[in-house]
């Protein structure tokens, strides 16, 4: 049975402000940093790593999260991975060294990569034929989406109350879209099919194909790009 063209778009609108949700845990950083580096007193080295380990995390374990959703079944990813998210962001809002805050990031990085390798699959299978190309693409807007509302408004919430501010309001805002999902958006959705291959065989069909490949590629020059200027471009604006 299709899915519903009207109902699939109310599904398809929410799985895409849950990963909106998800990006404003890379945009949050950003204006932070010059904060964070005063009161922790660490260096610039490690202030990029505060950022720089969020990416990291999405290459290395975006295969695996991957396998896990073929696996688990990718709504069930998506929930573990807001719960990550929420436990991330409540542990670097208390976080006073480095190493700490680093840890909270790492897991803020998992639960992010993991949202963003399972949702397509979810918004591809719940979409009419005729809307799916249109819906998988709305997807590729969360992170520019995410990250700028939260460039635009963590300085705001910096002002008043502080960075720690920005951690505390993340992992409320993923906390609500947790019950969202939860509650109204997994009841709705029509299951992912199972694959039937093995990991390791998963794994070697990507590896030996030129495709993923070239688009990795395509794709990392962009990021380091896109990444460098809007992460350090608030530090040097203060500095």
């Amino acid at each position: 049975m299709q899915p519903d063209s009207k109902n699939s778009w109310s599904l398809v609108l929410m799985i895409i402000a849950t990963g909106i949700a998800a990006a404003l845990f890379i945009g949050k950083a950003p204006p932070s940093l010059p904060h964070i580096r005063e009161e922790l007193g660490i260096s610039l080295f490690t202030a990029g790593w505060v950022a720089s380990v969020f990416h990291i995390l999405g290459a290395v374990f975006g295969l695996f999260a991957g396998l896990l959703a073929d696996r688990l079944g990718p709504e069930k990813v998506i929930m573990g991975s807001l719960i990550v998210l929420i436990l991330g962001a409540l542990l670097g809002s208390w976080a006073n060294s480095a190493e700490l805050l680093l840890f909270s990031r790492v897991l803020e990085g998992a639960g992010y990569a993991a949202t963003f390798v399972s949702a397509p699959s979810l918004i591809a299978i719940n979409s009419p034929p005729k809307n799916r190309a249109a819906a998988v693409s709305l997807w590729s807007s969360t992170t520019p989406i995410g990250m700028t509302i939260a460039l635009i408004f963590s300085p705001l919430m910096i002002e008043v109350y502080g960075w720690r501010a920005n951690w505390f309001l993340t992992a409320a805002i993923a906390t609500l879209f947790l019950l969202i999902f939860s509650s109204w958006i997994l009841p709705r959705l029509t299951p992912v099919p199972r694959s039937n291959r093995g990991s390791l065989e998963n794994i070697k069909l990507v590896t030996i194909s030129p495709g993923p490949w070239l688009l990795a590629i395509i794709f990392m020059n962009y990021t380091f790009q896109w990444v460098t200027m809007m992460v350090w471009l608030p530090t040097f604006g203060i500095e």
